[in-house]
């Protein structure tokens, strides 16, 4: 993944409560845009598709892990990235 490049990403949050919450951004060079949030995985992919395929953008994905540390506070740690096809 080229991150100097703009593109669009959905980013799956995972905590230790079974939520998962989605987030679609839209990043450039020095910004990072959110577009939508959900908690639905089909509507939330839905918006990225669309977005994606408006502005002739790459879409990726990044999954991530709640990992709680010995202090007790939650850390947010990527374990799978990929592209999407549109």
């Amino acid at each position: 993944m080229n991150m100097k490049n703009r593109h669009i990403r959905i980013e799956k949050f995972d905590t230790d409560i079974s939520e998962t919450t989605y987030y679609v951004f839209d990043f450039d060079v020095n910004k990072k845009k959110i577009v939508y949030q959900g908690t639905s995985k089909s509507g939330v992919y839905q918006v990225a598709h669309r977005y994606a395929r408006l502005n002739n953008l790459p879409l990726y994905e990044i999954v991530y892990k709640g990992s709680v540390d010995d202090n007790g506070i939650l850390h947010h740690i990527p374990v799978e990235r990929h592209e999407i096809t549109l």
